[in-house]
Formats: structure tokens, C-alpha cells, sequence
């Protein structure tokens, strides 16, 4: 039978790490304000230790180190900084002989179990790695005039989408305004039509009211007995 000795530690976000209490401040933050705390013990000392200087000259640089770190990198380095209490059980070293105090043995079910919980990282990482991979055999990689060139080429097919675009939207303004133009122009011939032809009857009415008045008198001077 194989020994157990705890179970295998779950992905971060798993319910191992839930039982953790998670810091109110960043492990780098924190070893701000313990250098702070030791300076200002040391600063106050009578008799401070040259020693003491050269230790706190080191863990200085090694936390403005960490911060250039955090702050030249992306989010995943950023957050596994500041998580790295949460991240503890996955940061051992694999050596047996390095880990502190304690030894896990699991027998084939344990890892296939732990395994399985990883699949869907170790599928995401698997994929990420032959896309570096191909992209460093194609040379796209690590070759600063190749990504300017790239960068280049980026660019200018945006400008030309956008020159495109751009050319694209005044022709359409264009279109419309044309359009629009060519309504107004049928709406006033048309009104001017119908206006002319409201005058032409009316001029029309006011002739045939003049010609029955002359026929009227015509009639009346060619029959005088009427009357």
C-alpha cells in the first residue's frame, strides 16, 4: 500500500485555498514596512552594526528589484507576486531533500486526480508554448527589427481600413445629400406646377365670366324685344 501523507494541493481558486487567509496587503508591501520598521530600529540605535547597513542595503535592492519587476511585467507575474502566500503549496521546490520539514508521497489515483484538475491549464500552457515555439522557428520573435516591420505593417493597413472607412462614409454623405437635393427640387417643381396650373384655371374661370357677359350683350342688342 502507498503512504499518504496529504492530499495534493488544488489550483489556486480550488477550495485549498479558500481555507488560507488572504493577506490585506501584498507580500512586497509588507516587506516595505518590515525594512522600514528595521530602519528605523537600527537608525536609532547607539551603537548601529555596519553589518546591520549592508543587510538592509541588500533587502532593499531586492524589493526595488521586485517592484521593477512588477511594474515592467504583465499581469500574470504581477498577481503571482502579490498572491504568493496563495500560491504557496504550488511554489515548493520539487527536490525532496530542499522541501521544509515534510514529505508527500502519492500514489498514481492522487496525481491522476491532481492532474485532472489541472487539465484545462496544462491544456491552455501546452498551447501557448507551441505558439512561442512556432512563432520562435519562424523567426517572429526576439528579432526587434522584425516586430518594427510587423509594427509597421500594422499600422499602415489601419490607416489604409481608415482611410478607407473615412472615404467610404463621404461618399454615402454625399449620396444622401444628392438624394435629399434632388426630393427638395421635385417637391418645389411640383408646387410651382400646381400653382401654375391654380392660376391658368383661375385666369381660365375669370375669361369664360368676361365672354358670357359679352354673349349676354350681343344677345341682348341683336334681340332688343327681349328686354
Amino acid at each position: 500500500m502507498s503512504t499518504i501523507a496529504t492530499p495534493p494541493p488544488t489550483a489556486p481558486g480550488a477550495a485549498s485555498t479558500s481555507s488560507q487567509p488572504q493577506p490585506s496587503i501584498s507580500p512586497i508591501q509588507s516587506a516595505i514596512l518590515r525594512l522600514s520598521t528595521l530602519q528605523y530600529v537600527i537608525g536609532s540605535s547607539p551603537n548601529p552594526s555596519s553589518n546591520n547597513s549592508a543587510i538592509l542595503q541588500r533587502l532593499t535592492s531586492a524589493i526595488s528589484a521586485l517592484e521593477t519587476i512588477k511594474s515592467k511585467s504583465g499581469k500574470p507575474l504581477t498577481r503571482l507576486v502579490d498572491d504568493w502566500d496563495s500560491y504557496a503549496d504550488l511554489l515548493h521546490p520539487l527536490d525532496p531533500s530542499v522541501r521544509s520539514g515534510r514529505e508527500e508521497v502519492w500514489d498514481a489515483k492522487e496525481q491522476a486526480t491532481y492532474l485532472l484538475t489541472q487539465y484545462d491549464e496544462l491544456k491552455e500552457a501546452l498551447r501557448d508554448l507551441t505558439k512561442m515555439e512556432t512563432l520562435l522557428e519562424q523567426g517572429k520573435v526576439l528579432d526587434g527589427e522584425s516586430n518594427r516591420m510587423l509594427s509597421r505593417a500594422i499600422t499602415i493597413e489601419q490607416r489604409q481600413k481608415l482611410q478607407a472607412f473615412q472615404k467610404e462614409v463621404r461618399s454615402q454623405d454625399q449620396r444622401s445629400k444628392t438624394i435629399q437635393q434632388r426630393v427638395l427640387n421635385l417637391v418645389s417643381d411640383w408646387s410651382h406646377y400646381t400653382s401654375t396650373v391654380s392660376q391658368t384655371f383661375t385666369l381660365l374661370d375669370q375669361d369664360l365670366l368676361h365672354l358670357e357677359r359679352a354673349v349676354l350683350a350681343l344677345e341682348r342688342e341683336c334681340n332688343p324685344d327681349t328686354e
